[in-house]
């Protein structure tokens, strides 16, 4: 009579409970996160002692230091700009959002300024960095203002 003899049996680990519980977890990580949307371009912005952090999801547009625009994250010509925001402000004109390099033209912003007042915009709003109150007796002139005597 032949004896069984015991071969060492192979140890399976089953994967599918464990794949399962890392497809919740994430789905629970996506779903719970906050998605925020960055600006692609890098900007310099100016700082004012006046400024606030307010939360807009309006329309903004942006100026590089080489004073090209965008809208959005699209770049758009300074011609088509109006045409364009009136295509974004639609049927119930929000508040647009200039967010300006330090560097950028004065005069483009204020072609967007324009633009945006004459397409109907509620608010024009210019975006800055808080900063540090400017006291102006402490402080001395403005960039190209005469100093007092």
């Amino acid at each position: 009579m032949r004896l069984p003899t015991s071969e060492p049996r192979r140890v399976q680990l089953n994967l599918t409970s464990l794949i399962d519980v890392l497809f919740i977890l994430i789905i629970f990580f996506v779903v719970s996160s906050t998605w925020r949307e960055q600006p692609v371009l890098e900007l310099d912005l100016p700082e004012a002692g006046t400024a606030q952090n307010q939360p807009v999801d309006d329309v903004v547009v942006t100026v590089d230091g080489d004073g090209s625009v965008y809208l959005g994250d699209r770049p758009v010509t300074k011609e088509a700009l109006a045409s364009e925001l009136a295509v974004a402000l639609g049927e119930s004109p929000g508040a647009v959002v200039i967010t300006a390099d330090e560097a950028a033209p004065h005069g483009t912003v204020v072609h967007i300024l324009d633009a945006a007042r004459a397409q109907g915009a509620s608010r024009v709003l210019l975006s800055a960095l808080p900063g540090k109150k400017r006291s102006s007796e402490a402080a001395g002139p403005l960039p190209g203002e005469p100093a007092r005597e």
